[in-house]
């Protein structure tokens, strides 16, 4: 509902990490604005602290969603909250 998933995709093996913005964050949030998250993401990863590279993308992910789009009271979570490792 909303169109406001955030995906944060990294690939070790490919050496490869990616911000994917749902439908209703792209109307209204530059790419670049993601530059930040990648960045404190791929500073953490390149000292071996992976854990902490998600932690701190997901935080400045956060700020960004927290900017445009606010919670509301009703807000239900339709996405699970965890690291999903294949």
């Amino acid at each position: 509902h909303g169109r406001t998933g955030i995906l944060i995709y990294l690939s070790m093996r490919e050496r490869h990490a990616e911000i994917v913005a749902d439908e209703a964050i792209v109307k209204l949030v530059s790419p670049d604005v993601w530059a930040e998250a990648m960045a404190a993401l791929l500073a953490h990863v390149r000292e071996g602290r992976i854990a902490d590279g998600m932690a701190a993308a997901v935080g400045k992910v956060g700020e960004v969603l927290a900017l445009h789009f606010p919670r509301a009271e009703n807000d239900i979570n339709e996405l699970p909250d965890r690291l999903i490792e294949v």
